[in-house]
């Protein structure tokens, strides 16, 4: 009988070898997991960005008040950039220098402004709530018309565009991945 040119030879994986592909393995189910608490919201919305006295403010609703700052000072200044210069379209404008600063880009320049918009309403939201204001129905349908708007806005676009965003998605679009409207309710 022949001997075979495995006897004799030990079959067990070495302990190295399975100990990397163990790790391997926790790495992708930590990378998946991470990606999917990602992509639904769940980590910006229980992330501290920033606190102002007893509130916290969420890296979710954070990213709410950058694109906000953004998008509202390139609508007001946007023409007057591009004059300068500045493509304002271009996905490295942010990271320019600004005008007004140079040793701050364009992306520093919307933080610190969102941060300091975060902060005063911060502080007017705690200042009300202490003192006992509570939500009209006009203030509530005020918010819900202002939601609306993304339908709309989301119609207009798709007719420019060719595209075919609802209201859900047109809002992930604009503030990120996992921003709801329901997110959007909550900071108005």
């Amino acid at each position: 009988m022949a001997k075979s040119k495995t006897a004799g030879k030990d079959n067990r994986t070495s302990p190295w070898i399975k100990l990397v592909l163990i790790l391997a393995a926790i790495l992708c189910v930590v990378t998946v997991l991470y990606m999917i608490l990602s992509s639904t919201g769940i980590i910006a919305r229980n992330t501290t960005a920033m606190t102002v006295g007893n509130d916290k403010i969420s890296t979710m609703e954070m990213r709410a008040y950058y694109v906000t700052t953004r998008d509202s000072f390139l609508n007001q200044y946007g023409d007057v950039l591009n004059s300068y210069g500045y493509d304002t379209t271009s996905a490295a404008f942010e990271s320019q220098p600004s005008l007004f600063n140079g040793s701050q880009s364009w992306k520093e320049y919307f933080l610190s402004s969102a941060e300091q918009t975060a902060y005063e309403i911060s502080l007017l939201y705690q200042n009300a709530k202490q003192s006992g204001y509570v939500m009209t129905e006009d203030d509530k349908a005020q918010v819900e018309s202002n939601l609306k708007a993304f339908a709309t806005a989301a119609d207009s676009y798709n007719e420019r565009n060719g595209t075919n965003y609802t209201d859900k998605s047109y809002v992930r679009a604009i503030y990120g991945a996992g921003t709801s409207l329901k997110d959007l309710r909550d900071y108005f």
